[in-house]
């Protein structure tokens, strides 16, 4: 029970450390006279990316325990998790910026506010920056890890002015995050891969949304 409490502390701060070190874009909350004209927003196409996916499995977990040096000493185990799992996602089709458009659209969409094809004239345009994305553990003595993810969203006006901007994010300790597998499940069955993405993906989606939801 005492392996079990430790583990799962390690794995809240490792959580927030993680998210705490991608960091993100400044605040700025809907003013009432930009709320007024806000009736159509796009998306824009093209979405920042990390360079790399973040892995946090059972043997990443163990070598946190022992501190800097057992980190290091373990931080090779997360390498072919880090290059795989973008390499079989990338093979199967599975584009997360895809995948985040798509359910951000479906999350803001409303009878006040429609969504319209990138390129079209609208009162604001919607852009999305991924800066954390990957998996990580509930619990340190289990191999099934959860999908998680670290999303800012900068909605501008015509004339280039951040409008509205805020930042969410999921992790694996969330309690709606509820599908997960092991790592080797996923290189047996890829469509695991994306529906972890787009279960996270719809998650953040919901909370950005939200938030734009009360500013209005």
């Amino acid at each position: 029970m005492r392996a079990r409490n430790f583990s799962r502390r390690l794995l809240m701060v490792s959580s927030l450390l993680l998210l705490t070190a991608c960091g993100g874009l400044p605040t700025v909350n809907l003013s009432s006279t930009d709320r007024a004209l806000l009736k159509t927003v796009s998306i824009k196409p093209e979405m920042t990316m990390p360079a790399e996916i973040m892995f946090q499995g059972r043997a990443q977990a163990a070598g946190a325990a022992f501190g800097v040096l057992g980190a290091l000493a373990t931080q090779g185990m997360a390498n072919e998790p880090k290059e795989q799992i973008p390499r079989v996602m990338k093979n199967n089709n599975i584009d997360l910026p895809t995948i985040l458009r798509a359910e951000m659209q479906k999350a803001i969409q409303s009878p006040s506010l429609r969504v319209v094809a990138p390129g079209t004239r609208a009162d604001a345009e919607l852009s999305l920056q991924v800066t954390l994305y990957g998996y990580a553990q509930k619990n340190g003595l289990s191999n099934t890890v959860y999908p998680t993810i670290n999303v800012s969203a900068t909605m501008k006006s015509p004339d280039g002015r951040t409008i509205w901007q805020q930042n969410d994010y999921i992790t694996a300790l969330n309690g709606e995050n509820n599908v997960g597998y092991e790592y080797e499940q996923f290189l047996e069955k890829p469509e695991r891969l994306r529906e972890t993405m787009t279960k996270v993906s719809a998650m953040v989606s919901r909370l950005l949304a939200a938030n734009l939801n009360q500013a209005r």
